[in-house]
């Protein structure tokens, strides 16, 4: 059966450096959610929290129509998110009645002074696009306010590997690409050197 594998943690813990090295590192179809709501930002503009909200849903109900699709093609695929536990069990189990297939995910955390420090340097250095509400944001990760559904890894049935980022430099980065790798490589995905 193809696989499904999760790329899940809280904002501002490494998922979309991990992304672009496995993107880099395998043949196998990627989606981030942010690269589909700053897609539907600019198709439909931005504005405050609540349709900020609004467009997240929309993003996350488009990653899993991605993920439908090349599923029942028989297709292995990623998603990127900060999925939220309880919800993304119950779109794994709809996604289950229109494709068969196993899961995995990669769950990167840090502790949430470090995410929340990471937040606000991301904040200020206005590198996403203004849609996010970064500057505005700031409160909803401060290390005492990050939602606990977005603190642990989906309960998925399968198997997850955790990759803690609170203290990372270049050795723990290349000893944790080593790791994604051979664990990827173990669930039987091809990497891009194999044709």
């Amino acid at each position: 059966m193809p696989l499904l594998v999760l790329l899940n943690g809280p904002p501002c813990a490494g998922k979309t450096h991990l992304l672009d090295y496995i993107v880099q590192t395998f043949r196998l179809p990627a989606m981030s959610k942010d690269i589909l709501k700053e897609s539907l930002y600019e198709t439909l503009g931005w504005s405050d929290r609540a349709w900020s909200r609004k467009l997240g849903q929309a993003a996350m109900a488009l990653l899993l129509e991605y993920a439908a699709s090349l599923l029942s093609q028989n297709q292995s695929c990623l998603l990127e998110a900060n999925f939220v536990a309880h919800l993304a069990q119950g779109d794994l189990a709809t996604l289950r009645t229109r494709a068969r297939f196993r899961t995995a995910q990669i769950f990167v955390w840090a502790q949430t002074e470090t995410l929340h420090l990471r937040f606000q340097e991301r904040a200020r250095a206005a590198s996403r696009h203004p849609g996010h509400l970064d500057q505005i944001l700031q409160h909803e990760y401060s290390a005492a306010a990050i939602p606990q559904s977005q603190l642990h890894p989906v309960a998925t049935g399968g198997p997850t590997l955790r990759l803690e980022t609170t203290h990372m430099d270049a050795a723990l980065a290349a000893d944790q690409k080593v790791r994604v790798k051979s664990w990827l490589l173990g669930l039987g995905l091809p990497t891009r050197e194999e044709g």
